[in-house]
């Protein structure tokens, strides 16, 4: 399962999206996902970010078969409800969930100018109020 992440004004793919898609691809071709759910809403009025990261893949060699898109949901909470009912609707019971973390070099230099460090403190923030959130209401 891949999530969704971002596309950019021109409707290529994110780095983060980018980065995410193709671990994916070689979770895949490593044998560990027989499936790729490709999450990616329209954010744009355009091509959604699942179809742009679904072409990738197989211009890469994925078969595709082996490829789900999923263009609903424009958080990590409706992408999850949306992967229980894709793969559920397949009886999967178990998923790999490809995830990077963000690269060293990109944190070092974003942290080289001011604008860059409250870019970070922001982030750092809304993932700290969205695992409060999360615990909150029960989720984790």
């Amino acid at each position: 399962v891949v999530l969704g992440a971002s596309l950019q004004r021109d409707g290529t793919l994110s780095s983060a999206s980018l980065r995410r898609v193709v671990h994916g691809i070689r979770l895949h071709r490593n044998g560990l996902a027989p499936l790729l759910l490709l999450h990616g809403a329209d954010r744009r009025g355009g091509r959604t970010e699942a179809d742009v990261r679904a072409e990738l893949a197989t211009e890469l060699g994925v078969a595709r078969s082996a490829i789900l898109t999923e263009r609903d949901g424009a958080t990590t909470r409706a992408e999850a409800t949306r992967t229980a009912v894709v793969l559920g609707d397949r009886s999967v019971r178990t998923i790999l969930l490809a995830v990077l973390p963000a690269p060293a070099a990109d944190v070092a230099a974003s942290a080289a100018s001011a604008s860059g460090r409250l870019q970070i403190a922001t982030r750092v923030l809304q993932e700290l109020a969205a695992r409060v959130y999360y615990s909150v209401a029960g989720y984790l």
